[in-house]
């Protein structure tokens, strides 16, 4: 079985939750943001209900879309601020 290796920048709480901004994650073919999300469950720190936005190419990207080997995508949390 094949695997993906992709990079990934973690904003916001997620930054310190992951311990750093950018790592690469690894994952068997084939691979979707869903996978990525249920990955993100193994941090017991990052509540359950957090709305994580994946990121590529400039677009949020829904649990179906396919995640291929060499992709840069980005965990942004919910933004809040004054």
């Amino acid at each position: 079985m094949a695997e993906i290796s992709v990079d990934i920048m973690a904003f916001g709480i997620l930054k310190d939750t992951l311990g750093h901004d950018w790592f690469v994650w690894k994952h068997p073919e084939p691979a979707t943001v869903l996978d990525l999300r249920n990955w993100l469950k193994q941090f017991p720190t990052i509540h359950p209900q957090l709305p994580i936005a994946v990121v590529f190419d400039q677009t949020y990207q829904p649990n179906d879309f396919e995640i291929n080997d060499g992709m840069k995508l980005y965990l942004m949390p919910p933004v809040s601020g004054g």
